[in-house]
This record gives structure tokens, sequence and C-alpha cells, in this order.
């Protein structure tokens, strides 16, 4: 009994204590700063990831050295040990080439404040929310399907945030008045107009001349994650206002000619 002790009561134990009790200290201060930078100076959550991924980093680097220091305290050899955790470096360090890719690419990402949370963007043609990114993967709802979509940052090439500008293009007759179509179509701007979720619509005039039809363009916006719904009802004022007002959508025409 006197011997345990004696062994708990000894140097080594009190200074092996004290060097878990600094680590733990300091992690929690360097936690505390860290979150009170990212409420003060990330309210569009730009680098909380970054952060975070750095403090994960840095928590197991401290938790490596404390282990090392505990032993070293307690008169264990680590030398071979650490030329034991280099080599294991190494042989790790060419297995994750790829991480080390992801990390790089969600670096870029963030240092060049491509996109944000809550932003609808465009990503090897999947257009979606970002509902979570990190350093290694970004994740998107999909606004066609609704399926989550992970993403490993290493193979983003290119991004786009999508505006929330949507055109509708109408074909009609070209004996249609101009004027008339326009006094029509600008109504029709202005219900949809009203729709909930609409910024603002307008009519935008004549868009180009087709082989059977002019087009006729009609600009809205409104929130990309809200396009869908927002559409379909667009949809259904203009196809009251065509209807109501006798407007002609033609068949595509074609001449044929006997030779």
């Amino acid at each position: 009994m006197e011997k345990i002790l004696e062994r708990i009561m000894s140097t080594e134990i009190f200074a092996s204590a004290v060097v878990v009790l600094l680590a733990v200290v300091v992690m929690a201060i360097l936690e505390k700063i860290c979150r009170g930078y990212i409420k003060r100076n990330d309210p569009d959550h730009r680098v909380m990831s970054m952060i975070r991924s750095v403090l994960r980093t840095i928590r197991v680097l401290v938790g490596i050295l404390v282990v090392f220091a505990i032993l070293q305290i307690n008169g264990v050899n680590i030398s071979s040990m650490v030329a034991g955790v280099g080599v294991a470096g190494a042989l790790v360090g060419l297995a994750m080439q790829d991480i080390f890719k992801d990390l790089i690419m969600g670096l870029h990402i963030v240092s060049d404040k491509a996109f944000k949370y809550g932003d609808v963007v465009i990503i090897n043609d999947v257009e979606g929310i970002v509902t979570s990114f990190t350093l290694l993967t970004t994740q998107l709802k999909d606004v066609n399907s609704g399926n989550l979509v992970t993403i490993c940052n290493r193979n983003i090439s290119a991004t786009s945030v999508v505006c929330g500008i949507y055109d509708i293009d109408l074909p009609l007759r070209y004996d249609e008045d101009p004027e008339d179509v326009k006094k029509i179509l600008t109504r029709a701007a202005e219900a949809i107009d009203r729709i909930q979720d609409v910024e603002y619509c307008q009519y935008m005039g004549v868009q180009r001349f087709d082989s059977s039809a002019v087009i006729y363009k009609i600009r809205f916006k409104c929130s990309p994650a809200e396009k869908w719904p927002v559409w379909r009802k667009a949809m259904t004022e203009l196809q009251k206002v065509v209807v109501d007002t006798g407007l002609e959508i033609p068949f595509q025409q074609i001449d044929v000619h006997n030779i």
C-alpha cells in the first residue's frame, strides 16, 4: 500500500498530470478564442469549417505530444518510437494523397470565397443548395430531385453561384400586333410579380425570330431554392393570360417542295 501511495505521489505522476492539465487548458482556451472569432467575423460560415478542421488537427497533434511527453517523463525511451512514427507518417502520407488534394482545394474555396453555406451553386452539373462544407467534402441538396449529393473537393474544377434570374420564352404568331403583345405580356408579368417569393418580374420584349414564331421574353427573379414551385405558378399565370386574350402559340411549320 505504501509503495502504491509513493508511486501515486511521485514526481513523475505529478508532472504527467500537469502536462495533461496544461494541454486541456490550452485547447479549451484555443477553442473559445476560435468560437468567438467565428461568431464575430464569420456570419456567412465561410471559414468555420476550415477553423474546425484545423482545431481537430491541432487536437490530434497535441494528444500525440502529450503521450510522448508522459512516456518520456516516466522513463520510457521514445527515440525508437519517434523514428517509427516518422516511417509510419511517410507511408500514411502516400496513402492519403487524395485527402491532401481535398484539403488544398477546400482551402482554395475558403480563401477565394467561392460559395458559402446556404448558396445555390452548380458543381459538376449538379444544381443544389450547399448544406454542408468541410475542407474535405461539399454536400449539396439537389434542387431538382431533393437528393443529397456529396462531392470530394478535389473533384471540383468550377463552381457557379446561381443568382435566381429565370427567363420564360413565349413563341407567338408572326401576325400578332407587337404593341398588343407588349400590353398583354406586361399584364402577365405584373400577375407573376404578385406571386409569393418572386422579387420582381418584367416583360423584356422580342427575344428572337424563329422559323415559325416570334419569341417574346418575360424575366423574373426568385430564390433559387424556390425555382420550380415559382416557375410552375408563373407558367400558370401566363397560361391564363394567353387563354383569356386569345394569343396563339403556333405549331412549327415546314414547307415541303416537290421536285
